[in-house]
């Protein structure tokens, strides 16, 4: 299914550190998780572990598309993931079509939600909401929204995050066109009960 990772003896290896953090997600059971919900992409070398390791890696490393790959030593990241060289962009862009054409990231992200909850020892769910918007440089028509990180409308959606109370993220709900958080509540408060597993829930948000 997945090349195996080999980690060779070597120094001044750029990067290493996002290993620290690679240790810990493994311990979350998020790589479990990745794996009960799309099952396999068929038999690679970049297979779905080797894929879904390079798209942590990139978070890690603030690169923030496949495009920006190319600005990265694929030696050098190869090191990283254990692997002969990390992978090129039209890889990454191929597997991550495959993967969006499953429509499984929501289901991965509710897993995730569920088996965070049954974590915590709790009674009651204290939840953070907020708004953010993820601005569109694409071709396909999109609505417009109010950044105010740009302090300008931009084309883009509007998302709306729920973390713990420790910043944990929780859930990350989408809208269709950009709805002011009013209209969010209900529907962010029944996805957060179906997470929160009959515990009480108290939201808190900036509105």
């Amino acid at each position: 299914e997945d090349a195996t990772p080999i980690f060779a003896d070597c120094e001044h290896v750029e990067g290493a550190g996002s290993l620290l953090a690679v240790a810990i997600v493994a311990a979350t059971g998020f790589f479990d998780a990745v794996q009960q919900v799309y099952r396999t992409i068929g038999p690679s070398f970049y297979g779905l572990r080797n894929i879904f390791m390079t798209l942590l890696l990139m978070a890690l490393l603030r690169i923030k598309n496949p495009e920006q790959m190319n600005q990265n030593n694929p030696l050098k990241l190869g090191r990283v993931l254990g692997l002969d060289r990390a992978p090129g962009v039209k890889t990454i862009r191929r597997k991550l079509e495959l993967l969006g054409a499953r429509e499984q990231a929501a289901n991965l992200m509710n897993l995730r939600s569920k088996e965070i909850m049954q974590g915590e020892n709790f009674p009651d769910a204290i939840l953070f909401v907020d708004g953010h918007v993820q601005c569109y440089h694409g071709k396909k028509k999109v609505g417009q929204t109010w950044s105010s990180s740009k302090n300008r409308v931009v084309k883009g959606v509007s998302d709306y995050w729920v973390n713990l109370a420790d910043a944990t993220p929780l859930l990350c709900i989408p809208t269709s066109f950009n709805e002011h958080l009013n209209k969010m509540l209900p529907q962010i408060i029944l996805r957060a009960q179906k997470s929160c597993s009959g515990r009480r829930i108290t939201v808190v948000f900036d509105r």
